[in-house]
């Protein structure tokens, strides 16, 4: 395995330089990525059992608009995006999955909208674990689109429209964008979209050889032996995969408090950063505070390692005049970021450390090598071997991490107010989520309670660290959001 690996590293790098120099491929309908979604378990193998990767975007309001004239919005925004009208099925004839047509015309009422009524916030959270490991077999036998819209009216708070998505389909950026294109300001008048686009212009520099020598030596050193040897130290939060295979528990949401956008900010100011690097930070810190709770003996040793793992998006093509560009898009792969979870003199070095960690990710080309090393695997070796490496990679890791902006100012969507946001994904390994909106930040752990204990005081580890580094930093803006 490792020979085959390495040779595919080198391949992996010519691409690498073929990207830096600015040598471009032509666009496909389904990305690599999207085709290994699209099998039955998802990028892990038959063997483990594990349901495909479904993400789940939910908005919260003080009550639901009419559901005809949310059908009505839904039906005028979905017929402009191929995806959603279309399910996945398998071309003998190319031996891959590919997107095809629906069949007949979307039932909305029947199917695809959703209606329930729960007694208060928990409830929601209840009835979306309850959808967490759905197979998608049925809609793809029956050709029905891969999504739903869950309309859930609480009797005693706020209530949300959920948005539930085969991971197919798109990405976070794309679970944002397509609820972007739902809202409108108090007035009616339609919202700028977040920015998710980079003008790509060839660089004119020549890359240094001695620098792409060592992308080639990292890359395979952490690609490759992240794969197939090294491992995360077997805490207390290390859920356990007997032979790498999916634990089949019940997967729980552990929301945390809603924090404040403009004091996280602040941070990052004065410690010279940004705001993934302190959510990052705050990550590895509230994993440290939960250890030392616990009396996990690991969280003293030298050599203790808890790495998570983190979607890196790739940058989007800004749109070209007269060619309309789909929002529904998997661009990304997944990085390996090693947690600061040792000993430090202080939050503000852990912040530090998270920093040049993530620097040096970013500087090195490894996101384009690994994702073009996952492309050639899959096109070389086979779904098989693809994804039996995308196991042993996730099962090594401790932790999953997605942080997703969102908008500034609170939108509305059909006349109605959305006061916050969340995103919800159930993972192989605890997942921790993160999203922006309208000066907060939301956010939730979505863990097995069975093997991670005690995971309702994540949440408030995590704003305990993120007050250690303002009051580390002179930042006096409350972290928990002022409502």
């Amino acid at each position: 395995m490792i020979p085959l690996l390495l040779l595919l590293t080198l391949l992996a790098s010519v691409v690498f330089w073929l990207h830096q120099t600015g040598t471009r491929t032509q666009p496909r309908r389904m990305s690599v990525f999207s085709e290994i979604l699209a099998h039955e378990t998802g990028s892990f193998p038959k063997k483990t059992e594990c349901p495909p990767t479904t993400i789940h975007g939910a908005i919260f309001l003080e009550k639901l608009p009419p559901v005809e004239s949310l059908i009505a919005l839904f039906r005028e925004k979905i017929k402009t995006e191929e995806r959603f009208m279309s399910t996945i099925a398998y071309d003998f004839m190319r031996g891959k999955y590919d997107f095809v047509p629906a069949r007949g015309e979307i039932d909305f009422h029947g199917h695809h909208i959703i209606q329930a009524t729960v007694a208060d916030e928990a409830g929601i959270r209840a009835y979306v674990e309850g959808t967490f490991n759905r197979t998608w077999k049925q809609e793809m036998a029956e050709g029905r689109p891969l999504w739903y819209f869950h309309l859930l009216e609480n009797t005693s708070g706020l209530s949300a429209i959920v948005l539930e998505l085969h991971h197919a389909i798109g990405d976070g950026m794309s679970l944002v964008l397509f609820f972007s294109s739902l809202y409108t300001d108090k007035d009616g008048q339609n919202l700028p979209m977040p920015d998710a686009t980079k003008t790509v212009s060839k660089s004119k520099k020549r890359v240094n050889p001695y620098y792409a020598a060592a992308v080639i030596v990292r890359a395979f050193f952490k690609i490759v032996l992240g794969s197939v040897i090294m491992a995360d130290s077997q805490t207390l939060i290390k859920t356990p995969h007997q032979g790498f295979v999916y634990d089949h528990g019940v997967r729980k949401i552990y929301q945390f408090p809603a924090m404040s956008l403009e004091a996280v900010k602040e941070i990052k100011n004065a410690v010279g950063c940004s705001v993934n690097d302190i959510m990052t930070s705050a990550l590895g810190g509230a994993l440290r505070r939960y250890l030392r709770h616990r009396n996990d003996p690991l969280v003293y040793s030298p050599f203790l390692q808890i790495r998570t793992l983190m979607p890196y998006a790739f940058p989007r093509r800004a749109p070209v005049p007269d060619q309309p560009q789909s929002i529904l898009k998997n661009g990304w792969t997944l990085i390996s970021v090693p947690l600061s979870v040792r000993a430090t003199r202080n939050a503000t070095a852990r912040a530090k450390e998270t920093q040049a960690t993530m620097d040096m990710i970013k500087l090195s080309g490894e996101p384009y090598i690994a994702s073009t090393l996952q492309d050639l695997v899959y096109n070389v070796a086979g779904y098989d071997v693809a994804a039996q490496i995308q196991a042993d990679f996730v099962f090594r890791h401790s932790m999953t991490f997605t942080n997703v902006p969102a908008f500034d100012k609170n939108p509305y969507i059909c006349g109605e107010r959305i006061l916050h946001v969340q995103p919800y994904v159930c993972n192989a390994v605890p997942q921790m989520s993160i999203m922006s909106c309208a000066g907060g930040l939301y956010g939730n752990f979505v863990v097995n309670p069975e093997t991670f204990v005690e995971a309702e005081l994540l949440g408030q580890f995590v704003v305990k660290e993120l007050e250690e580094l303002a009051k580390e930093n002179g930042i006096t803006t409350p972290i928990l959001l002022q409502v």
